[in-house]
């Protein structure tokens, strides 16, 4: 690769610059005394070019910032790869919790139906499987 970093994170695509790639190339080899400066200074230009890149749509858009076609579901499966071993657990009980509000209105929909409220008809179709999704869901949890 020719010692070249392939970025696919957006805010590193958006912050991106050759020159400041070679800079932070020649960290390790400079001074203690610069490296601190260096370093700040590099961050401050990267920041830079994320706040000018952020007033063009097209740009935000290509490095897939735009939030179009995008659910809550997805970033929270996005965050969890990213997580640590003490909030990945949360996460996926907010996909739960998720997961939960998507099958309980159905559920809801069928047990309010005439005909679940018959005394003497039996389980509304689908609802036993609902149930089962609904009781799976919340094991999962455990």
């Amino acid at each position: 690769m020719n010692g070249q970093r392939t970025e696919s994170r957006p805010l590193q695509q958006l912050a991106r610059d050759p020159r400041l790639e070679m800079l932070e190339a020649a960290l390790p080899y400079i001074g203690n005394g610069f490296q601190q400066p260096l370093a700040m200074y590099i961050k401050a230009q990267e920041l830079g070019h994320v706040r000018e890149r952020f007033q063009d749509p097209d740009t935000v858009s290509a490095c897939g910032l735009s939030h179009s076609n995008q659910s809550l579901e997805q970033m929270l499966r996005a965050m969890r790869g990213k997580a640590d071993d003490e909030t990945r657990p949360q996460i996926d009980q907010m996909l739960h919790i998720i997961q939960i509000s998507k099958v309980l209105p159905l559920l809801l929909q069928n047990q309010a139906s005439p005909t679940g409220s018959d005394a003497g008809a039996s389980t509304p179709p689908g609802q036993e499987a609902l149930m089962s999704q609904l009781l799976d869901m919340m094991k999962a949890n455990r």
